[in-house]
């Protein structure tokens, strides 16, 4: 058996070389890859290739050539006939559902139900509780004995806000939820179409998105509901699947997040059912695996350029002076760009796009981490000497700049500003902003700015304990849109200065007018 085992886990994908769970349209692939032929083989629409029509096709480069990868997965046998119509899809359903009506002896009385109804534990509480419990697992006859085996809640706490402690409940399932390795393929079409339907993704990715049911409903984790960590943990350790931990929506920590906007929500939703090409498998640990050390070692040698001596400057600079020397601010922000590897693959329109449009944000971030709050300035590499600048030099420009930005600063907790690779993570998540003006490959670039969101996370469960780094972790895509915010009146400085008094960069970069 183990053996058996062993073999079955060698399995690998025909097309990315990615791990395999077994066949699918005719061929052993991966799920990625097999999610990949549903959506894309009966499609009408001609691909085109960015590169020269013959791209190796892996783990990592699967995602960048849609065109070569189907031609791949014709090559190694895979056929498009063999993918089910949305009729034959509910006729599968269906008939999976008659079979397992027929196997609980209900085919003539049985409702397919949502919840079940179990009775409060107290006799003076005749209140009906809903268990969400029952939708997880297959549906059995509610007789007393059954009743008490899906799930020793805490029955009189159903309807309260207060969380349920570990203490509180302990579940024990009477029927073991089925593995996503060894669900048959007819569940894994239904998980597949479910999750389809639920959440639009990206590429590459063996997550699901929703926990299909055995009565054809899913489970869908929004922000309002109140759910038990411990139930939820419980569930995914015992059974091992391939569940995301959307935990960070819990009501643990929402009394330090009453601030957070519904926006970061969504947002943190958004990342958590990407699908993404630095998260292979299911993470249980809190260390970074290989491929998320990588990305972050990658940002932190392209930083190294940001912190090589300036020229000198003046000892007591003007604002206009100030918008001069940003000059050799952007220049360096594009030699660090051009070391990020996503950077580079992008066409030039979008590399200029992304730079024209976010070297301010940029600059704001390095202000961040450069800011010494007890002399309120700004302190920089020059030579052998530290440059410094004061903050109040931003009372020279219209508006309330300089409060603005002040504000920023003193919102960021010294533990974050300090934090390097905090901050280049966010740079990185600043820089491939895929709102930008006149980008071409919007979702490409959405699809790296995820990847850093992503990272972000992974790097704070690394760091933090686990309440405080989904707290953290929330309040920094918070950030992340007030940055958006403060990017805009940052640029107006530009615009209300003389062409003529500013280099020639900067003219280019914010478009001045001669």
């Amino acid at each position: 058996m183990a053996e058996s085992r062993k073999k079955k886990d060698n399995k690998k994908c025909g097309v990315c070389g990615d791990n395999a769970l077994g066949s699918n349209f005719n061929a052993i692939t991966c799920e990625s890859c097999k999610a990949f032929f549903r959506r894309n083989a009966l499609k009408t629409k001609e691909f085109k290739c960015p590169f020269e029509d013959n791209c190796k096709v892996d783990m990592v480069t699967r995602r960048f050539c849609q065109k070569c990868r189907l031609k791949k997965c014709f090559a190694i046998g895979m056929k498009k006939e063999w993918i089910m119509s949305e009729e034959e899809k509910k006729a599968k359903r269906d008939k999976i559902e008659k079979n397992r009506r027929k196997r609980n002896g209900q085919q003539a009385s049985l409702q397919v139900q949502d919840f079940t109804y179990i009775k409060a534990e107290s006799p003076d509480d005749s209140q009906m509780l809903l268990s969400p419990i029952s939708s997880m697992s297959p549906m059995t006859p509610q007789t007393p004995g059954s009743v008490g085996m899906i799930a020793d809640l805490p029955k009189t706490r159903a309807f309260s806000h207060q969380p349920l402690t570990p203490s509180d409940c302990e579940y024990s399932p009477p029927t073991k939820i089925p593995h996503l390795e060894s669900a048959s393929d007819s569940m894994q079409d239904e998980v597949s179409n479910h999750s389809s339907q639920t959440v639009h993704s990206a590429e590459d990715t063996n997550e699901s998105v929703s926990i299909s049911s055995e009565t054809g409903h899913s489970l869908m984790v929004k922000p309002e509901v109140d759910s038990s960590n411990s139930v939820n943990n419980s569930i995914q350790e015992s059974e091992g699947l391939l569940v995301p931990k959307v935990s960070l929506l819990n009501n643990t920590s929402s009394s330090l997040c009453k601030d957070v906007p519904k926006s970061v929500y969504a947002k943190a939703v958004e990342i958590e059912f990407t699908e993404l090409p630095i998260r292979t498998e299911l993470t249980t640990s809190k260390e970074l695996n290989n491929l998320e050390k990588l990305k972050l070692q990658e940002l932190v040698i392209a930083n190294e350029v940001l912190k090589m001596p300036l020229p000198c400057g003046m000892s007591d600079p003007s604002l206009l002076d100030v918008i001069n020397m940003t000059d050799h601010a952007i220049r360096r922000l594009i030699k660090m760009s051009k070391k990020i590897n996503a950077f580079k693959n992008l066409c030039q329109d979008d590399q200029i796009a992304l730079l024209k449009g976010g070297c301010t944000e940029l600059m704001i971030l390095r202000s961040v981490m450069s800011y010494d709050p007890e002399k309120e300035c700004w302190q920089g590499p020059q030579g052998p000497k530290v440059m410094s600048i004061k903050v109040d030099i931003l009372k020279e420009a219209k508006g309330n700049v300089y409060e603005e930005h002040k504000r920023f600063i003193n919102s960021f907790h010294p533990q974050w500003r300090t934090d390097e690779n905090i901050m280049l993570i966010l740079s990185g998540i600043a820089l491939f902003t895929p709102e930008r003006p006149n980008t071409v490959h919007k979702e490409a670039i959405r699809l790296e700015q995820n990847t850093y969101y992503y990272l972000l996370r992974r790097y704070l469960d690394s760091m933090y304990d686990y309440c405080e780094a989904k707290t953290v972790y929330l309040k920094l895509i918070h950030k992340v849109q007030e940055l958006h915010i403060l990017n805009e009146n940052h640029v107006r400085v530009y615009l209300d200065v003389n062409p003529k008094d500013v280099e020639p960069l900067l003219i280019e970069i914010f478009d001045l007018k001669h």
